[in-house]
């Protein structure tokens, strides 16, 4: 599981050294190539929310494979583009399948981990997340150096490979839920208020706190998550339990 989570976490710190290189690649201007970050980040938010309710529906394991398999298939397809255009709707689809490798993941642990020993569990886990920051610029600083910009989407492969061999041979399996039922509030505002947010702090961060995009953008988000929170502290099978 934690070959899994750093796959999807490496992800998004190793495009930070890449973007120039994709930018002089597609002759883009800095702008335009930040979607590779903002698209994935954004798709990600919007994944996050929904990993529970897949997993219970469909089985954790089985989702968490799938995010796997779809996730380096998705890298091979990025490695391969042929515009900018088509690298970000790659991206997108990292995005949202790596979005529900780690909620998953994290629940599937405290499902199999006994009470005494969660501590350590999540302590594995949480390398991913502090591994991440230093690794991705690292690697892609040496992939793009003696190769490249498409090597830090074709190193996933081997990565990803190796992730779903763990899963199937060493991951239990869990049992579906087939009556466990969508909360439709929540999966109609979640996918707006999580992205929308963060795409207000993305221009925030680019173009000034003061910028008037910056503050709509997330002026909106904050008010769609708090009526998010509402809803999901109300709904009988929320998609977040808060």
């Amino acid at each position: 599981m934690a070959i899994g989570i750093l796959l999807v976490m490496m992800d998004t710190t190793i495009m930070n050294v890449t973007l120039p290189h994709i930018q002089t690649a597609f002759h883009q201007n800095l702008s335009n190539s930040q979607w590779v970050i903002t698209a994935y980040t954004l798709a990600m938010a919007t994944a996050i929310p929904f990993a529970g309710f897949l997993g219970d529906r469909f089985s954790d394991k089985r989702i968490f494979a799938l995010a796997i398999i779809f996730f380096t298939i998705a890298s091979l397809l990025a490695a391969n583009a042929h515009s900018l255009q088509s690298l970000i709707i790659w991206r997108i689809a990292q995005g949202l399948t790596g979005g529900v490798v780690a909620p998953i993941g994290i629940g599937m642990s405290f499902k199999v981990i006994p009470m005494e020993k969660r501590g350590s569990m999540m302590g594995i886990l949480g390398l991913p997340m502090l591994l991440a920051p230093t690794i991705g610029p690292a690697l892609s600083g040496f992939l793009v150096k003696d190769f490249n910009w498409s090597t830090v989407f074709l190193i996933n492969l081997p990565v990803g490979i190796l992730a779903l061999i763990f899963i199937l041979l060493f991951l239990p399996n869990f049992p579906a839920n087939k009556a466990s039922k969508i909360d439709l509030k929540g999966a109609l505002l979640s996918p707006f208020a999580f992205p929308i947010l963060i795409y207000g702090v993305h221009i925030g961060a680019d173009k000034g706190w003061s910028n008037p995009s910056a503050i709509a953008f997330m002026s909106v988000g904050l008010l769609m998550l708090l009526l998010f929170i509402l809803v999901e502290l109300r709904v009988e099978n929320p998609l977040l339990h808060l």
